[in-house]
């Protein structure tokens, strides 16, 4: 706590007020008196300013850290919907994928029954190839500054990823 240290500051100063040095005048003793007290205030108003320093350096510290958390978080909720995505894609292409055999198979076997192959043929179609994966939370890590995350190699993997992984899954 700051308060002991200030009422000791304090004691000090009044002292060196009340009391004279031996073998002085006195108005020499008192501007003596006068130049203590005056370095006295000087020392406790620095004092004073390097404690509020200190304090917020350390709370743009917190700040920082707190920031650096939420962006990873927000990467990590996109990281896991677009996992959720890719599966649900990949499921998709397995059905996809289902529908083609059974026209080959029919095709092959030169079978010709127009009502069951009008549903694969239709279902065949409907593969598209693109997926469109999020990229909310890193680009509002980008946004905000990639020296926000401490931590160099994960910057770097979160950084090769979506900027060379990524856009190949697409």
């Amino acid at each position: 706590d700051r308060k002991p240290m200030i009422k000791l500051f304090r004691k000090i100063r009044q002292n060196l007020l009340t009391k004279s040095p031996p073998g002085e005048s006195s108005r020499a003793g008192r501007f003596s008196k006068y130049l203590l007290y005056a370095i006295g205030e000087i020392a406790l108003v620095v004092i004073g300013i390097l404690i509020a320093l200190q304090i917020n350096n350390w709370n743009e510290g917190q700040k920082r850290k707190a920031l650096e958390r939420n962006m990873l978080e927000n990467l990590a909720e996109n990281l896991e919907q677009n996992c959720d995505k890719l599966n649900s894609h990949i499921q998709s292409i397995g059905f996809y994928r289902k529908s083609g055999s059974v026209i080959i198979s029919a095709i092959d076997d030169k079978l010709i029954d127009q009502d069951s192959l009008e549903y694969y043929f239709h279902t065949a179609l409907m593969n598209t190839s693109s997926i469109a994966l999020s990229e909310t939370g890193y680009n509002y890590i980008k946004n905000n500054g990639f020296e926000i995350i401490r931590n160099q190699a994960l910057k770097k993997e979160i950084m090769f990823f979506f900027e060379q992984t990524q856009p190949h899954l697409q």
